[in-house]
């Protein structure tokens, strides 16, 4: 699973977060967000600024 999610896009890992966490975006810091996804949580803000 975590190999897989490093092959994957930070903007795909952030979409699957979503789907397979849906609500936990809004409860916890985005830096522990940005930390699973192995991603900077300046590109977690790229992202989410995007939608």
């Amino acid at each position: 699973m975590f190999v897989e999610r490093l092959q994957l896009s930070p903007k795909e890992r952030y979409e699957q977060f979503n789907r397979r966490y849906p609500g936990l975006i809004n409860r916890v810091k985005l830096k522990y967000v940005a930390a699973f996804l192995g991603i900077s949580i300046y590109t977690l803000s790229r992202v989410r600024a995007k939608k």
